[in-house]
């Protein structure tokens, strides 16, 4: 940006700063009301006793209840493959609150360094965004993912900004070729457009392909960013006063991952069909608690040392245990990496791994499943069955708590919980797939139907590919399961029996499998009772709940509480 430099005085102030600042202001102001928001919702979660009947527990609950309609409204996708309604929703806010600032009052003609200070002030947002430890997904209760688009359109906005300074100062120029041959020899504007080209490959390597195909490639050119800091930082001397926030955010976002959340371990492998491998991880030192739907990212050196992958944590937490020694998680062959741990791992021996986590919500509880809604779903596709099976195993785990320690006059009594159905839809390509979890659910079928304390659980598994009776029987032969660990179901991994492989499942009732056709959600969400619904699977599949809940929503006998987890690169 030209500006005036001055000897030894102070930086001078420039007539584009109150602009810079009315944006750090607008965005500030939302990331503190969500910030609010959520300590809000977090102690009327943790304090529920306390604040259930009080003035301040209602006006939360009613919150809530208009806050997850709204959410259900503005899921909706058009067209099944765009983004959500939500995701226009908030790139139109952020456009709406830039644009004024960037045309009011200024000819960019003359002075377009207006643009260059709206992306000073957007850089200490964007850094405080970063890592799955960000301070503002700390603050606010944002999932990685929602924060990870956040993040992507303030790096859109960042670009568009710098691209619009960069322009419009270089054409005014241009008019003038002996004067622009003059300003491309100071090294203020050689820095700039040296900053410019280092934002550029940053944005070029965050595009999805690169994401998902080329890991390394994605690390190497976001590592420009650093550079693209200092090289603006000697560009002008305005940058640094906006930087310093978000260097410091990035700076605790980088301590606690790798000096507070992250793990060196010994990983044991179990090959299972359809490109399944079951990782079995012991812990050089004990993790914290982990809760239903939070994820690890793990690394494995022997295939490559800087790739970092995020796995659903499956194991169930143990009961009244507060660090965890073990942890178990499920990858699927999906993609380049998942695909070399399915073919390359060796079965027979460990091999050291670094583990980073727990990330994620920890607001899905078993105890406020089993009491907030009259029915639960849980729905997933494919690789979601990870989340699927660490709830079901956690609501299992609660049941079977509660029962062992209730008073001997309760357990002559039915089903006392507010849950009395518990639906759980598993829908898969192919039929081997069903052996990766097959047997447990069907123990756990059985598990639910012998105890009638327990809410009625529904198993339907469906394969979306068609087979021929001869196909299905000799796949039904095979006796591959997965060995998941679980406090009160089975076994937990401990250092005698972690590279322990299968767990016998008995006994146990057969579930219902359909072949060639798919979950079909608005037949899955018509329920006449209040619904609390989980959803876990590729994009497709998710957004076809998404969209289904924001259609039926409308109407008042309708009344679904949707999670989504989605999957990210």
């Amino acid at each position: 940006m030209d500006h005036e430099h001055g000897s030894s005085q102070a930086t001078p102030a420039n007539v584009n700063e109150p602009y810079a600042n009315q944006l750090i202001t607008i965005i500030a102001s939302i990331i503190a009301f969500l910030t609010v928001r959520h300590l809000f919702i977090h102690y009327h979660h943790s304090y529920k006793n306390i604040f259930g009947l009080s003035m301040i527990g209602r006006f939360i609950t009613q919150y809530r209840k208009m806050e997850n309609y709204f959410i259900n409204k503005f899921s909706y996708s058009p067209f099944g493959v765009c983004p959500p309604l939500g995701a226009f929703l908030v790139t139109c806010a952020l456009i709406s609150a830039i644009l004024p600032l960037l045309l009011l009052n200024v000819d960019l003609k003359l002075n377009s360094n207006r643009a260059g200070f709206l992306c000073l002030a957007i850089v200490p947002f964007l850094l405080s965004s970063t890592g799955k430890n960000s301070a503002v997904s700390f603050l606010t209760g944002i999932s990685s993912i929602r924060m990870n688009f956040l993040h992507r359109i303030l790096g859109l906005a960042l670009i568009v900004c710098a691209t619009v300074h960069m322009s419009f100062m270089v054409q005014s120029w241009a008019k003038f070729p002996s004067f622009m041959q003059s300003q491309m020899q100071i090294n203020k504007v050689q820095y700039g457009l040296a900053g410019y080209g280092c934002l550029c490959v940053v944005i070029l390597g965050s595009f999805l392909p690169v994401r998902k195909y080329c890991y390394e490639l994605f690390l190497s050119t976001h590592l420009l960013g650093i550079v693209f800091i200092g090289l603006i930082a000697v560009h002008t001397p305005y940058a640094m006063r906006y930087f310093v926030s978000g260097l410091f955010c990035y700076a605790l976002n980088l301590v606690a991952v790798w000096f507070v959340k992250t793990y060196m371990a010994q990983a044991y492998f179990d090959l299972l069909p359809e490109g399944c491998t079951k990782i079995s991880i012991r812990l050089s030192s004990p993790m914290k608690t982990h809760a239903i739907g939070q994820h690890i990212n793990l690394c494995i050196p022997a295939i490559s040392a800087f790739q970092w992958h995020p796995f659903t944590i499956t194991s169930v937490q143990q009961q009244n245990v507060k660090y965890q020694n073990s942890i178990e998680v499920c990858v699927m062959a999906r993609g380049n990496f998942t695909r070399s741990v399915y073919e390359k791992m060796d079965a027979s021996k460990g091999l050291p791994v670094f583990v980073s986590g727990p990330f994620g919500s920890t607001q899905i509880k078993a105890m406020d499943v089993l009491t907030d809604a009259s029915s639960v779903v849980i729905a997933t596709g494919g690789a979601g069955i990870t989340f699927g099976m660490r709830l079901l195993r956690e609501l299992t785990d609660t049941l079977i708590t509660y029962d062992e320690n209730c008073d001997l006059s309760e357990k002559d009594q039915l089903n006392h919980w507010k849950t009395k159905d518990v639906y759980f839809y598993w829908s898969v390509r192919r039929f081997a797939e069903l052996e990766w979890f097959r047997q447990e659910l069907e123990y756990l079928n059985h598990v639910f139907e012998s105890n009638p304390r327990f809410p009625n659980l529904h198993i339907k598994l469906h394969v979306t590919a068609k087979y021929s009776l001869e196909s299905i029987e000799r796949q039904n032969t095979t006796d591959e399961s997965t060995a998941h660990s679980s406090s009160m179901i089975n076994e937990f991994i401990d250092s005698q029996s972690v590279t322990k492989k299968h767990h016998s499942y008995s006994p146990k009732k057969a579930v219902d499998v359909t072949q060639g056709e798919r979950l079909d959600a608005a037949t899955i969400l018509s329920h006449p009772t209040d619904v609390r619904a989980y959803v876990c699977g590729p994009t497709g599949f998710n957004i076809s709940f998404k969209n289904t809940v924001a259609s039926l929503s409308m109407h008042k006998s309708f009344n679904v509480t949707l999670h989504c987890e989605d999957f990210s690169y």
